[in-house]
């Protein structure tokens, strides 16, 4: 007997709700029936002995309802934010700070960021709050980012973390799912929450870096024979962070005198985030961020 499509996976796949996603990203099929699974599915008798399986539902859940935004993180900025040290970085963000979004889907390039046991991340799903807006995940930290998302196995992954007065507050023994958590995971996961927290800053301070997906030629393709023009499929486009983002290389040619410093081999300088006086009088001050380098040997 042919199973029927859920309510949630009628929805996501129809106008206006159905995205159309750029290659080298997760299919809207694939993201669309974990969705619907999460939204619709029946939850298992002993959901409440993984706590990370239930919250992983809820974030799939309040991403439908409140219809939040998608973005695509390009693969060349992701690989900038994995050289860019956030040491500190709490420190450059006042009181004043506001969530540019209450949450996201943020879509990961095929394959450019896998777990441990080398399972690929296609999307994470994140959830910010500045004090101001709540989240259904709101813990004793006012401002704070969520992160809930699945691995190619269907491995369930939940992370976060507080920003408090001056440090990143992380409690690395407070586990929500039933697995163990070796150091090879805590360091895929702290490099999951870096790369977030750079992308949640970037919509933040760095207009520059977003950009909305031009629609190709769907809305002009052949509709087919007696159908009409309402009949037109009609999509929705995820926004970008860092689309048309290059990575920046020394601009000093190999061979050439560079002084008593010269580095013995190619590598890459870090990149950091730091605060700019800008205003009048110089007396303002705005979060920028310093790209890593390529240096030539």
């Amino acid at each position: 007997m042919e199973q029927h499509p859920s309510p949630t996976l009628r929805k996501l796949r129809s106008s206006p709700y159905a995205y159309k996603l750029p290659k080298g990203y997760a299919s809207w099929d694939t993201l669309s029936a974990i969705a619907a699974l999460c939204v619709d599915g029946e939850p298992k008798k002993d959901l409440h002995l993984d706590p990370a399986a239930n919250t992983h539902r809820l974030a799939w859940k309040w991403w439908v309802e409140d219809n939040l935004p998608t973005y695509c993180l390009s693969n060349e900025l992701l690989r900038d934010f994995e050289l860019t040290d956030i040491d500190g970085l709490a420190k450059l963000l006042d009181d004043s700070w506001i969530a540019p979004l209450p949450g996201m889907l943020l879509l990961l390039p095929n394959s450019s960021i896998c777990t441990a046991d080398g399972q690929p991340v296609p999307y994470v799903l994140v959830m910010v709050s500045d004090g101001k807006n709540k989240t259904p995940f709101q813990t004793e930290h006012s401002r704070q980012i969520s992160l809930f998302f699945s691995d190619q196995s269907e491995a369930t992954w939940v992370t976060g973390f507080g920003l408090g007065t001056g440090k990143i507050l992380f409690r690395p023994n407070n586990k929500l799912g039933t697995e163990a958590i070796a150091l090879e995971d805590e360091i895929f996961l702290a490099n999951m929450r870096s790369i977030v927290l750079q992308t949640v800053l970037a919509l933040s301070y760095l207009p520059e870096l977003i950009d909305a997906d031009e629609p190709d030629a769907t809305p002009n393709a052949p509709i087919g024979f007696g159908k009409k023009e309402h009949d037109r499929p009609s999509y929705r486009f995820p926004r970008w962070v860092g689309k048309n983002y290059q990575r920046q290389k020394s601009n000093i040619p190999s061979g050439k005198s560079r002084g008593t410093h010269v580095s013995p081999e190619t590598h890459w300088r870090r990149g950091h985030w730091r605060l700019q006086s800008h205003g009048v009088g110089m007396k303002e001050r705005k979060l920028i961020r310093i790209k890593p380098m390529l240096i030539s040997g």
